[in-house]
């Protein structure tokens, strides 16, 4: 199990949503309103936050979001 794990986490760790999908919409979506709110996922994945980054919003976590920022809720861990 540890091998293919590792071998997932490399294919994941380089892998970079297009323009076109649906994480980067959301995140274009949200910050062409400016959306104050909170994003809870439980997904394990990067695609949310380098999405958010990838429009120019900085994803935080733990802490209240300010300007340019949004929370992101990982309740996985």
């Amino acid at each position: 199990m540890p091998v293919l794990q590792r071998a997932m986490a490399a294919f994941f760790f380089n892998y970079q949503p297009k323009t076109s999908s649906l994480y980067v919409k959301l995140a274009q979506r949200i910050w062409q309103t400016g959306w104050p709110g909170t994003i809870c996922t439980l997904n394990y994945e990067r695609l949310l936050p380098i999405s958010l980054s990838y429009v120019g919003i900085q994803p935080i976590v733990g802490q209240t979001a300010e300007s340019g920022q949004i929370e992101l809720c990982l309740p996985h861990g």
